[in-house]
């Protein structure tokens, strides 16, 4: 019989609650679930200890994929606790390839996959969005940019 542990709610705590993202950015964290299951009511507080919120919302996703929803209770709980996840990102840079230049996306299924993002930890997003040497996609941030394309001044 699988145990199973009522999620009552969480504590979260960042050294830092308003640090500027990087590649340099501190994203570790430290999940702890206890088990709680014996105490009357079986509910358990989540904790989550990070330097930097980023830190947090990596922890956040990681507990989002422990959670699981009983409709019968219609309570969260989690299986297999306690818990203790200590991790963080291997390599600073991790990056999705999306090439809509070569191969059509929708934009609600581009919107979906920007989305998603977060659930597998990425953090970057390198779009191939035109497959021309001179760049003519335009931009209202940077409108100079179809003008110039990948040419210098001496070329």
């Amino acid at each position: 019989l699988e145990r199973k542990c009522i999620l009552a709610g969480a504590k979260i705590k960042a050294k830092d609650p308003i640090a500027e993202l990087s590649l340099e950015t501190d994203e570790s964290y430290i999940l702890s679930i206890p088990s709680s299951c014996d105490t009357p009511s079986g509910e358990a507080f989540v904790e989550i200890a990070s330097e930097t919120q980023f830190g947090a919302m990596r922890g956040l996703e990681t507990l989002s994929q422990l959670v699981k929803f009983d409709f019968d209770t219609e309570r969260y709980h989690i299986s297999g606790a306690p818990w203790h996840v200590t991790d963080y990102p291997r390599f600073k840079h991790r990056e999705l390839l999306v090439d809509t230049s070569r191969h059509f996306l929708p934009v609600p299924s581009l919107m979906r996959v920007i989305e998603s993002l977060p659930y597998a930890k990425l953090n970057v997003l390198h779009w191939h969005a035109v497959d021309n040497q001179s760049f003519p996609l335009p931009s209202p941030s940077f409108p100079e940019l179809p003008r110039f394309g990948k040419w210098s001044r001496n070329e």
